[in-house]
C-alpha cells in the first residue's frame, strides 16, 4: 500500500507549466468512476472527472490543478518512477494507495496506464476501481473498469491512427493556443533542428523567426508574413507557408507549414494544429535549376555575339582574300608578261598558296558562325539525286583536275529522290569531297555515291584511296579542332572543323555519319538520312 499525499498552496508561488492532454477527454466524463490524470514530472493532477474531483475533495479543476503533492515519501516517489518506466513499455499496473484529500484520509483501489501530452512526455491516467466504505460497490467498479480500458483502447488507436497519418505525410506536427503561442512539437522536429523544445515552446511563429528565421528581409517576404498574420486573425485555414531557418548550426534550411484552427463544441477559439515539412532539397534543386538557366542564357548571348563576330570578320577577310588570290593567279600565270626573274613566279605561287588555305580557314569559321542547325529551322525539300550529286562534282571536278584525281559518281536509281535541306547537305558533300581531295595522292580516285539503303534510308557514300586515318584518331575525328597526324596536318593543314559541321547537320537531319578507313588504304564516309524522309515525299506526291 502506497501513501499519497496532498497539500494546499496557501502563499502564491509560481506553479510549473501544466501538460496539455494530446487525446480528448470527452469520453472519459461519461465514466462514474473517479478518474484523474497525473504528471509524474510535476506532481499535479493535470485533469479529472466529475466523480474525481469529488474523491479529492475538490469542487472546481482549476484549484485541484494548484495542488503541490510534491510532498511523497521516497517509496511513493520511487513507485511512480516505476510506473513511467512501464508506460514507456505500453504497461499498466493495479494497486492500492492511501489518498489524503484535504487532511482526509481515503484508501482507494486503482488501475493506470500511460497517455499522451502534447509536449511529447507521458503522463499516468488513473482509475479508481474501489474506495474503502464502499466495498458493496467494488465488484460493479470493476466491471466499469473494463468499459473504461475498452474506451481508452479505442481513443487511443484512433490517436496512433491519426497521428500515422499525420506524420507519414509530413516531418513534424505542432501545436499552438489560441494566443498563437506554442504548445506542442512532435519529437522528430529535432530531426531537423538543433533547439530545444524549451526554446520553441511558449512563443509565436513571428517570434520563432526572429530567432531562427533567415528570409532575405524584402518587400515580398514582409508582403507574405503580413498576408500569414491576416489568416491567423481571422482564424482561417492556410497551406504551405514557406520559410528559411537556421537549424541551429548555421546551416540555413527551408520548411513548409500548413495548419487549421480548432474550435471548441461551443465554436471558441482554441487554437490552431498542423503539420511542417523540411523541403530544403527542393528549394535548392530549384535555385541550381535557376543558376544553370542563367549560366545557360549568358552562354547562348556570348555564343550570340561570337558567332556574330565571327561572320562579320569573316565576310571582312574575304574581300582582300579574293583581291590577293586573283592578282597572285594574274602573277603566276604570266598574263602581262613573263617575269625576269624566276623567284619572283616561286613567291607569288607561295602568295596564291597562303592566300587559298587562309580563305579556307575563313570559309570554316563562316561556316560555324552560321551552325545554328536544329531540325526546327532545316528547309527541307524534296531532292533528285542525280541533280544533286552532279551539282557536287562540278563544284569540285577543278579541285580535283588540279591534284590530278579522277572523280566518278554512282547513282544507282536515276529516279531516286529523298528529303533534306539542300543548301546544308550540300556544305556537307563539300566538305567531305575537300577531305578526299586534300588526303589523296594524285592519280587517285575519289567516288561519290547516292542510294537507297536495304533499310529504306537514304545513303551518301564519298569514299577515296588515300592516305587513310589512324586507328587512334578515329574516334575523335568529329570532334572539333581535331587533326590527324600530325606529319599529315603538317602537309595538309586545315582548322579541324570540317567533320565536326558535318556532324551537326546531318544529326540536324535525324541522320547518322560513319567514317572506315585503312591506313594507307583510303577512307569511306556514309552519310544516313532516315527512311521517314523519303516515304514523305512519296507519299504527299511532291515529285513525280
Amino acid at each position: 500500500m502506497t501513501h499519497f499525499g496532498s497539500k494546499l498552496i496557501n502563499e502564491p508561488v509560481d506553479p510549473p507549466p501544466l501538460a496539455s492532454l494530446a487525446v480528448d477527454t470527452a469520453a472519459w466524463e461519461l465514466i462514474e468512476d473517479p478518474i484523474w490524470v497525473f504528471d509524474l514530472d510535476h506532481y499535479r493532477v493535470v485533469w479529472a472527472n466529475a466523480a474525481g474531483l469529488e474523491l479529492w475533495r475538490s469542487e472546481a479543476l482549476e484549484e485541484l490543478q494548484s495542488r503541490d503533492m510534491s510532498d511523497l515519501s521516497d517509496i511513493a516517489k520511487a513507485l511512480l518512477g516505476e510506473y513511467a518506466d512501464g508506460f514507456a513499455l505500453n504497461k499498466s499496473f493495479e494497486a492500492t494507495w492511501t489518498l489524503h484529500p484535504r487532511n482526509a484520509e481515503v484508501r482507494v483501489r486503482y488501475r493506470c496506464c500511460g497517455v499522451s501530452a502534447t509536449d511529447g512526455r507521458t503522463l499516468m491516467l488513473v482509475h479508481c476501481i474501489g474506495v474503502e466504505g464502499r466495498n458493496s460497490r467494488v465488484t460493479e467498479r470493476l466491471d466499469r473498469s473494463d468499459e473504461l480500458i475498452e474506451v481508452r483502447e479505442q481513443l487511443a488507436h484512433a490517436e496512433a491512427r491519426y497521428r500515422a497519418f499525420a506524420e507519414a505525410g509530413s516531418d513534424w506536427l505542432w501545436e499552438t493556443d489560441q494566443d498563437q503561442k506554442f504548445v506542442y512539437y512532435s519529437s522528430k522536429v529535432a530531426n531537423h533542428w538543433a533547439y530545444s523544445f524549451d526554446d520553441v515552446l511558449g512563443i509565436t511563429r513571428s517570434e520563432l523567426m526572429e530567432k531562427i528565421g533567415a528570409d532575405p528581409d524584402t518587400e515580398e517576404v514582409r508582403e507574405k508574413w503580413l498576408q500569414h498574420a491576416a489568416i491567423l486573425d481571422q482564424q482561417l485555414p492556410f497551406r504551405d507557408l514557406e520559410y528559411a531557418y537556421d537549424r541551429g548550426t548555421g546551416e540555413i534550411a527551408h520548411a513548409s507549414v500548413s495548419g487549421d484552427p480548432i474550435f471548441s463544441k461551443t465554436q471558441e477559439f482554441l487554437g490552431y494544429r498542423g503539420v511542417g515539412r523540411d523541403i530544403t532539397r527542393r528549394v535548392r534543386a530549384e535555385e541550381h535549376g535557376r543558376e544553370m538557366q542563367r549560366e545557360r542564357d549568358v552562354a547562348v548571348t556570348a555564343n550570340s555575339v561570337t558567332n556574330q563576330f565571327l561572320a562579320t570578320m569573316s565576310h571582312e577577310l574575304r574581300t582582300p582574300l579574293n583581291a590577293i588570290l586573283g592578282f597572285s593567279e594574274v602573277m603566276i600565270d604570266q598574263l602581262f608578261g613573263p617575269m625576269q626573274n624566276s623567284k619572283y613566279h616561286e613567291y607569288a605561287t607561295d602568295i596564291f598558296d597562303s592566300a587559298s588555305h587562309l580563305l579556307s580557314i575563313v570559309e570554316d569559321l563562316l561556316n560555324v558562325s552560321r551552325l545554328d542547325i536544329s531540325d526546327a529551322n532545316l528547309d527541307l525539300e524534296p531532292i533528285l539525286a542525280r541533280q544533286f550529286v552532279a551539282d557536287i562534282v562540278r563544284m569540285t571536278r577543278s579541285l580535283a583536275t588540279g591534284r590530278d584525281l579522277h572523280l566518278s559518281n554512282d547513282i544507282p536509281d536515276s529516279q531516286f529522290v529523298f528529303q533534306a535541306d539542300q543548301r546544308a547537305l550540300r556544305q556537307v558533300m563539300f566538305n567531305l569531297i575537300s577531305n578526299a581531295i586534300k588526303f589523296t595522292d594524285r592519280d587517285g580516285q575519289i567516288e561519290i555515291c547516292c542510294r537507297r539503303g536495304v533499310d529504306g534510308a537514304t545513303e551518301i557514300v564519298v569514299r577515296d584511296n588515300g592516305c587513310g586515318i589512324r586507328d587512334v584518331d578515329l574516334p575523335h575525328i568529329f570532334e572539333p579542332f581535331h587533326t590527324v597526324d600530325p606529319r599529315v596536318a603538317k602537309k595538309q593543314p586545315g582548322t579541324g572543323l570540317g567533320l565536326w559541321v558535318c556532324k551537326r547537320i546531318v544529326e540536324a537531319h535525324h541522320g547518322q555519319i560513319y567514317i572506315e578507313s585503312e591506313l594507307g588504304k583510303g577512307t569511306t564516309v556514309t552519310v544516313r538520312l532516315p527512311e521517314g524522309e523519303v516515304r514523305k515525299i512519296e507519299r504527299h506526291g511532291e515529285v513525280a
